[in-house]
């Protein structure tokens, strides 16, 4: 299912640069960096909990306690309960951070995650969240 925005609304003093909607889902979430890129970065903790605040077809914004930079891969985990799913499963998939900055008004970090592998059941699970919720 396609979410693509053909009249977006300008922000004020600008356009609209989201390529397609986002709606809100605040939830947990579990991110561990990708093995392959550990070494680039030094965390206390394999596991980073976080929680999110949208979500699109395209990815997931979330807010962490720790900066990840762009280009960072991630393996990460939110709970299908939040979706409406019967099975209480994790909805997983592999992400990128596209980009990061501090959260304002927090004392932590608000990322941009693109999904990069998502399984089709889970992408199924997001497009139903959406349609409900973009209606």
């Amino acid at each position: 299912m396609d979410y693509k925005m053909e009249n977006p609304t300008p922000k004020k003093g600008g356009m609209e640069s989201r390529r397609v909607p986002r709606v809100p889902l605040v939830t947990k979430i579990r991110m561990k960096i990708s093995r392959r890129m550990r070494g680039q970065i030094a965390l206390m903790e394999e596991t980073i909990l976080g929680e999110t605040i949208d979500i699109s077809t395209l990815g997931v914004g979330v807010y962490c306690p720790v900066f990840l930079p762009k280009g960072v891969k991630l393996n990460a985990k939110i709970s299908t309960a939040i979706f409406g799913a019967k099975d209480k499963t994790h909805l997983a998939f592999v992400g990128v951070v596209m980009n990061g900055r501090m959260a304002g008004g927090r004392t932590d970090y608000r990322l941009g995650i693109e999904f990069v592998r998502i399984a089709k059941r889970n992408q199924k699970l997001i497009d139903a969240y959406l349609k409900k919720n973009l209606s």
